[in-house]
């Protein structure tokens, strides 16, 4: 074997081959556009409504059909995100006192249009025992969406457990809930507990529920958290008084309480409107601040009831601060009882939710567009 100097083998090769060339790449395949976060529209209650005094009832309503739930006993409406846009859709929730449900809806015409079809709320993490689950509402927070409700024991046959009912939080990622939603596919809440753990007692009596949570940020960047207490008296029944109080609540988180719990509308027991005020609602109209309420005596003569309240207003509120804004009667849906109310400025224009209870005394949902009295 020939052994050449180095540099005469490095010049024989450049002479009788090419020099080697590097393979060439393969031609990348295109990146995946990226799915855009979810979008949050500007929070439209801000806007100013260019009309005075207190809301009514103006029309056009209508009832609400659903397709995926056969209950009757659907109720609580409430407008996701206060009407906004999540990932490009709105949508309200409501309840049939067992489960929670998603349904979308667009602002066209005369009105709202919804959706067909409803999207099954799944909360992960809460006792089977709380099979009791009423009134969600669900509002944004970050990159986090976030379901206020109540839950709490319903015995069949024994009727509920009213002393087992306390407000409770739970939360998802915004990209998840906008998926899911936006698919048609459940929506799973993660549970986080009890909201205002440290009432253990009313009035010195531990035999009471805690019900119907509604967060409201006022217009100077605070947050209040308004409920219902409900003082059952007689294990398993209900009494005629019901007290909505108010609490004031850190804004970027309202599960953190940072005020005292203190009264907004006491009872009522033998007061014109019937004695029950419950489902309260804290809303931004126009520049102005309202409480809506449903009064009762029963079912079947629900009313919608509001006055105007700023928080630090003088407290708790007489029955002679309040006005109908919506009485049973009408369409068959809503002849016996209208309630449970949610309102938002939805394009400059407000609307509002409700329940009605029919000729047959089944639980439907409907809406109806707002005007403010001059």
């Amino acid at each position: 074997m020939w052994n050449l100097p180095d540099d005469l083998v490095r010049t024989l090769n450049q002479l009788t081959r090419p020099t080697p060339q590097p393979p060439a790449a393969p031609t990348p395949a295109p990146a995946p556009k990226p799915e855009p976060p979810p979008k949050m529209e500007p929070d439209t209650l801000a806007l100013q409504v260019p009309m005075t005094g207190a809301p009514r009832a103006a029309g056009p309503g209508a009832a609400i059909a659903l397709q995926n739930v056969k209950s009757g006993w659907v109720k609580d409406p409430t407008f996701v995100a206060d009407g906004r846009k999540i990932g490009g859709q709105r949508y309200m929730a409501f309840g049939d006192l067992r489960n929670f449900h998603l349904k979308a809806f667009d602002v066209r015409g005369k009105g709202l249009e919804f959706k067909n079809g409803e999207v099954p709320i799944k909360i992960a993490g809460i006792p089977d025992k709380l099979d009791g689950r009423w009134a969600p509402q669900i509002t944004v927070q970050g990159d986090r969406v976030i379901m206020l409700y109540c839950a709490g024991e319903m015995h069949p046959g024994e009727g509920i457990n009213w002393p087992s009912f306390r407000m409770r939080t739970a939360s998802v990622p915004l990209d998840e809930f906008a998926k899911a939603a936006k698919g048609g596919k459940p929506v799973t809440f993660k549970d986080h507990g009890v909201l205002f753990p440290d009432q253990t007692n009313f009035g010195g009596d531990s035999d009471f529920a805690m019900i119907d949570p509604h967060l409201h940020n006022t217009p100077d960047g605070k947050a209040f958290m308004t409920y219902t207490v409900v003082k059952a008296g007689i294990p398993g029944k209900r009494s005629h008084e019901e007290f909505i109080r108010i609490r004031e609540v850190d804004p970027k988180n309202p599960a953190k309480a940072i005020g005292p719990d203190t009264p907004l509308v006491d009872g009522w027991a033998g007061a014109p409107h019937h004695g029950v005020a419950e489902a309260q609602e804290l809303v931004t109209i126009g520049g102005k601040q309202f409480l809506f309420i449903s009064s009762r005596a029963g079912d079947i003569d629900q009313k919608v009831l509001v006055a105007p309240y700023k928080p630090g207003d003088k407290v708790p509120l007489p029955p002679s601060a309040f006005k109908p804004v919506m009485n049973p009667g009408g369409e068959g849906w809503k002849a016996n009882a209208v309630g449970s109310t949610s309102t938002a400025v939805i394009e400059g224009k407000p609307y509002m939710l409700h329940q009605g209870l029919n000729s047959d005394k089944r639980f439907t949902l409907g809406w109806t567009s707002l005007a403010l009295d001059g």
